[in-house]
């Protein structure tokens, strides 16, 4: 498994869960099977083929028939959260929210 720094999209999460009633953050579930260039260094064509099979669902994950929030700091083409929310739908979740803090990227026209 691949490490990165910091991860911020945990820290606004762990502060969502303090106002939010009945939920529970998890960052164990899910993992980042290999790394690419960095995404903001990629054309959105580049980015999607870069996320394909990027993320993997640890096995004993319990998201069977769960209702999940993906939480992220910046959403650009979306490529990311795509692949994500795709890998935890496979592994059985009912359904895959994405919430981020910023969205950006209107200038490369992402979906």
């Amino acid at each position: 498994m691949v490490r990165r720094g910091y991860n911020q999209s945990y820290t606004i999460a762990r502060q969502l869960s303090l106002i939010l009633e009945n939920s529970l953050v998890r960052a164990d579930i899910l993992y980042r099977r290999s790394y690419s260039k960095p995404q903001h260094l990629q054309g959105k064509k580049d980015r999607l083929r870069s996320m394909t099979n990027a993320f993997e669902v640890t096995n004993n994950a319990p998201i069977a028939d769960m209702r999940l929030a993906l939480i992220d700091d910046v959403v650009t083409t979306g490529a990311t959260a795509r692949a994500a929310a795709s890998s935890l739908l496979k592994a059985g979740a009912q359904s895959v929210d994405i919430w981020c803090i910023a969205r950006t990227g209107w200038h490369i026209e992402a979906a």
